[in-house]
């Protein structure tokens, strides 16, 4: 895996944007969830203090409190149902104290009563306590047989517990989604840029004799097929100047030709003649010599044109290196 490469940038990119975006879900998931159980919590919380609110309002202004710790018992069974209940009157007597919860999330005698003045009005607080933390509302009543202040609360052990049990389980979902689908991104650019390995190996085949060979052109009318388009007319305007070029190069050649062999044969007549003198005949052979080369250098560029455009056939000989 080269690390340069397009396909390897474009998917470490998104791995790290899949990262943060599952890191915003999981964040959000949680503090979701926690806002979710909380709020659901305190609102059972406030049903269950408003049953006992009730029952204070309509009880007779000698009654006992022997007889609303009865009640309370009866209607809610604190202990059975792990509830914190505590009923203070308004000079500090408590009136009622619930005990030990079935599941021994916490111990109410730890629980620090609520220093006066009470609250005006419904409060919610959460206490921490050596046994564990409660989520507890406290309202104060005015009844018939008397000022009240009814605390009602609920162990914040199995809204925690579940915090922290989905917590684990991103801590663990979330990695193996982004590596699954960081493999599945990578694949998907690697499938994606095929069409770019093909036009590379096309252009790898493509050569001065062949000419006429264009890349593919993939219908995805985005900017690879632009691209195709536009190198497929870049290869075309290459042809059209090669084939100006061999086709100059071999009408110059073959016209050359033609005044060459006349003046070679004028050179040649005229050394023949009985009057031509020594020095003339001399000079005159000078002028054959490079008239040859003339000749041998034109009838070089014509094979070459020959050979370019396919006309020729290359023969293989064997050198002597040495």
């Amino acid at each position: 895996m080269n690390p340069r490469s397009l396909a390897f940038r474009l998917a470490a990119w998104y791995a790290l944007l899949l990262s943060a975006t599952f890191a915003v879900v999981g964040f959000g998931t949680f503090y979701g969830l926690g806002q979710y159980l909380r709020a659901g919590l305190r609102d059972s919380v406030e049903r269950r203090s408003q049953q006992i609110e009730q029952y204070l309002q309509q009880t007779a202004p000698d009654v006992s409190d022997a007889t609303i710790g009865e009640a309370i018992t009866t209607r809610l069974a604190p202990e059975d149902n792990n509830r914190y209940v505590r009923v203070t009157r308004a000079s500090g007597q408590l009136v009622y104290h619930s005990g030990l919860p079935a599941d021994r999330s916490f111990d109410p005698a730890d629980i620090a009563p609520l220093p006066q003045p009470w609250p005006a009005g419904r409060a919610a607080r959460a206490v921490t306590s050596a046994s564990g933390d409660l989520l507890i509302t406290s309202v104060p009543i005015a009844a018939p047989s008397g000022r009240y202040l009814v605390e009602l609360g609920y162990s914040l052990q199995p809204l925690e517990s579940a915090e922290r049990r989905l917590l684990e389980l991103l801590a663990v979902l979330l990695p193996v989604l982004v590596v699954f689908a960081t493999g599945g991104g990578y694949l998907l650019v690697q499938w994606a840029l095929r069409p770019v390995d093909q036009m590379s190996d096309t252009a790898r085949q493509i050569s001065i004799q062949d000419l006429e060979a264009r890349l593919p052109v993939v219908p995805t009318g985005d900017a690879l097929q632009r691209l195709s388009i536009s190198l497929n007319h870049m290869l075309a305007r290459l042809r059209d100047s090669v084939q100006t070029s061999r086709r100059f190069l071999a009408d110059a050649s073959h016209e050359l030709r033609t005044p060459l062999t006349i003046v070679k044969g004028e050179l040649q007549e005229i050394v023949s003649r009985e009057q031509c003198s020594p020095e003339l005949a001399e000079r005159v052979g000078s002028v054959l010599e490079e008239v040859a080369r003339l000749e041998s250098l034109v009838s070089s560029l014509l094979m070459l044109s020959r050979l370019d455009t396919g006309d020729a056939q290359r023969e293989w000989v064997e050198v002597n290196l040495t």
